[in-house]
């Protein structure tokens, strides 16, 4: 499922600098790269190291909740 999201012409110019030099094939491979390599945050929703977690679409939905 394809989104769009806004950004100032300045950051789309760095980011495409990004994809350019680490040679990923889209926005999204750079973006993921720079949130996985400077982020603390922990794994995706329902999973672990170990062995996934099941959570209902509900679970998910009231834990996105804001």
């Amino acid at each position: 499922m394809a989104t769009t999201i806004q950004l100032q012409e300045t950051t789309k110019q760095l980011l495409e600098d990004v994809k350019t030099k680490e040679r990923f094939r889209s926005f999204d491979e750079a973006v993921l790269h720079l949130v996985k390599t400077h982020s603390d945050l922990p794994d995706m929703f329902g999973f672990t190291k170990q062995k996934p977690l099941k959570f209902s679409k509900k679970d998910e939905l009231a834990f996105n909740e804001v």
